[in-house]
Order: C-alpha cells, then structure tokens, then sequence
C-alpha cells in the first residue's frame, strides 16, 4: 500500500527501488526475459528531473471534479470493491465508470493499493475511459503516486506526451514506464492475475464437459501439480538480485501454461507418439541433469540449494506419476510412455535451462 494519498493535497512520501529480471532453469542457467535498465547521463537525468518538477508544480492544484465521486451511499455500498477488477474486467466484464467511484470509495478509505484507487484514476483521466478525459488532473495523479525517480520521469513525461493527443480512443497503463524491480513484480502480478482469470473461465468449459469421476481424478492431478509448482518456485528459482516477485511470478504462469498445453494436446490427440526406449532415454538424461545439478558448488547455485531441488524432484515424480493415472482413465489411447516422455523432458529442461517452448505442445 502507497502512503495516505489526499484528494486535495499531498504527496506521498514513501518511494520504492528496484531493477528486474527474469530466469529459467537453475545456477548460471538462468536467462533474462525482459528487464528495463534506464542508462542515462547525468546531465539528461537531472533534465528529466526538472521538467518533471515543472510538470507537478503546474498540475499541484488541479482540483478533483466533485461530480466524479461517489455520493455516500455509494461510498458505503463499494466497501471493499476491487478498482483493479473494475477496470480491466478480470472477473467480470470491465466497467470503467463502477471503477472510477470505486478508485475514489478507495482512495477515501485509505484502501489504495498499487493496482489501486490512485492509479486507476490515473488512467481513467488519462483516457477518459470512465469520466470526462483531464490530463492535467491525470499528471497530478503520476506526480502523487510513489515511484523509483526514473519511472517517475518517464511516467510524467508519457503523460504530457499524451495530453497532445486528440483522438477518440487513448491508451495509457500503470506499467507502461515502469522501471523498479518494485513495480516489475507487481506488474507481472497484475498480469498473472489477467491470465489466471481466463484460465479459470477456459477450466470451467472444460471440466464442465467432463464425467464426476474424471473431475475427481482431476482434482488430485491439480493438487499435485499445486505442490509440484509451488516447490519449484519456492526453491528452484534464483532469486538473487531485486526482481524476486517477477522471477517467481512469472516462472510460475510458465508451469500453469504448460500444463495447458499438454491438456490440450492430449484432448486434441496431438501429443508426440513416444515408445518405451524414448521414455527411458528420457530418464537418463533427466538423471545426468539432475547429477549436474547436485555435484554444482553453492556458488553456482546462487539461492537455490540443494535440498530445495530435492524437495521439488520428489514433487514432481508424484505430479509425474498423477498425470500417468490420469491420462490412463481419460485418454486411454495415448500410451503411458508418451506422457512421461513428456513430463521428463520438460523436467530435463527445467533443471538445465533449455527452452522447451514450442518443442513441445
């Protein structure tokens, strides 16, 4: 949560620090996906800066519209509403309007999270997706939030970039100039939780064409992929550096979307054919990487250790051998080697780094 934000005067005074980056794999394995590193001179920096500051001392006045809060009633009745959701339509279809008397219901109660009342009138005023577009008003709102001095920069000059705009339909986001390993993590949040909700909604269609005992036979393949993922986050990923939320998160949305992935090509009969000899090849190369895993000095490993990687190979072979018993009963024309061909490889992968998108379905 940002500090009290006023809605008539203030400036937060907390600000945040951070850089980002995102792996795969263990030790030196791991790879960057993308990372925003704001290399600048000092002389364009303290530019920046200033013109920043001239930017928020212009807009410091800009008053609220009174007829864009919610009434009391209203206010009383958003207790608890999700300006996030509102806005973006996670859970339901996206109302612009609910949301902006819900970012002020927020804001009033000193409920402002990231995703919050704040940023969402930001981005509302900005576009005028909700309420009467104020640019002014939106830049005050960038000049409010908290934010490393180069996202910060960069935010108000996007802003005042945009206020020269004149076209029906603008676009503007929270992460668009994000430059903190802070708000990389809860970017990359916010993006997990976009994609969990249409995942959820692509479950629902799925399983509701299933029978009672393929559900329940589901329910025990998705509780062991739970503690399979989650050990695999927990204690594989390399957290050193400032981006440790984003690494996890984002590692974690790989593992979900995998799983997807091998759902849908067995219901769409598209999984690679493979024998018993490929399943056992298979084995022992998954073998060899895990060896190299464990005869890797700590210095490699960089936070990961050891018994975290053990943790999570036992995870897995139960996942492993829940997907086997499920696939059996569901998909009995797939033979059990094909799967766990499969599953190993990805495994394989995961311990060394390789990238397995698009090799596999």
């Amino acid at each position: 949560m940002r500090g009290a934000h006023s809605l008539e005067h203030g400036r937060p005074a907390d600000t945040v620090r951070g850089a980002a980056a995102r792996s795969r794999g263990i030790s030196g394995r791991s790879r960057i996906g993308w990372v925003l590193l704001a290399l600048v001179s000092a002389t364009p920096a303290q530019a920046a800066r200033s013109s920043s500051d001239a930017s928020c001392a212009r807009v410091a006045a800009v008053p609220f519209p009174a007829a864009d809060r919610p009434s009391d009633a209203e206010t009383r009745a958003l207790k608890g509403c999700d300006a996030e959701d509102l806005y973006y339509g996670i859970t339901a279809p996206a109302d612009p309007v609910k949301a902006r008397l819900c970012a002020y219901a927020q804001i009033a109660s000193h409920d402002d999270p990231v995703f919050g009342g704040s940023a969402i009138l930001m981005m509302i005023y900005a576009t005028g997706a909700g309420a009467k577009r104020n640019p002014e008003l939106a830049i005050r709102l960038a000049c409010e939030l908290d934010a490393a001095p180069a996202e910060h920069e960069g935010r108000v000059a996007h802003l005042e970039t945009l206020k020269r705009r004149t076209q029906a339909k603008l676009t503007f986001d929270l992460c668009d100039d994000i430059t903190s390993g802070f708000m990389m993590g809860h970017c990359a949040g916010h993006d997990q939780r976009l994609e969990k909700a249409k995942r959820d909604r692509l479950w629902k269609g799925r399983l509701d064409g299933w029978s009672p005992a393929e559900r329940e036979a589901w329910k025990r393949l998705r509780a062991a992929a739970d503690a399979f993922f989650e050990a695999r986050v927990a204690g594989e990923v390399d957290l050193s550096g400032t981006a440790r939320a984003m690494l996890q998160i984002e590692e974690r949305e790989r593992l979900e979307k995998r799983l997807v992935a091998l759902v849908d090509a067995l219901e769409s009969g598209k999984l690679p054919a493979a024998t018993t000899p490929d399943f056992r090849a298979a084995d022992q190369a998954l073998n060899a990487a895990y060896a190299g895993v464990m005869a890797s000095s700590a210095e490699d490993l960089g936070t990961v250790t050891k018994p975290d990687v053990k943790k999570a190979e036992r995870a897995w072979l139960h996942y492993r051998d829940e997907w086997t018993r499920f696939a059996r009963d569901k998909y009995p024309a797939v033979s059990p080697d094909a799967v766990k061909t499969w599953l190993t490889r990805e495994r394989t992968a995961q311990l060394t780094g390789a990238d397995v998108e698009g090799e596999q379905p």
